[in-house]
């Protein structure tokens, strides 16, 4: 498809992306870069952290200026369900309540090799759910 690296739009507000920032740090080959002030010039985002109302408004905006294919991935077990927060928390939203997720990657955090096998995939034509170590990552095209 000549994708070449795909640049994802970063939102956080927890431990999942930073430590994800840090392992592209020492990964020479990537299929995707990360960046945290431009989301119109982003293929997609990578959303991570606990989400409440006011994030709500601004992943819809970060969302609604990518450029496309606007794939959202779900990236961190507290993104996805709460985490160990949502258990005390009726506050708190899930990613896949607000947009259209393209990949969930569960974990705390999820391992680097998800998201680059997640991105590849799809960079690549492949839509199928991909599934590691009993694990369901992709779950919606």
């Amino acid at each position: 498809m000549g994708w070449g690296k795909i640049r994802l739009f970063s939102y956080t507000n927890n431990c999942c992306v930073p430590q994800l920032e840090r392992s592209l740090l020492f990964k020479n080959e990537t299929c995707f870069e990360l960046s945290f002030n431009s989301p119109e010039k982003s293929s997609g985002m990578i959303v991570g952290g606990f989400l409440n109302q006011v994030a709500r408004r601004e992943i819809i905006e970060a969302f609604e200026l990518l450029k496309g294919p606007k794939w959202v991935f779900a990236y961190g077990t507290c993104v996805i369900s709460g985490g160990v927060l949502g258990q005390f928390s009726d506050s708190l939203i899930t990613v896949g309540d607000i947009l259209p997720v393209t990949r969930f990657l569960p974990g705390c955090p999820p391992s680097f090799d998800a998201i680059q096998t997640a991105v590849s995939d799809l960079t690549e034509g492949r839509r199928e759910s991909v599934r590691e170590k009993g694990v369901l990552y992709a779950l919606r095209d």
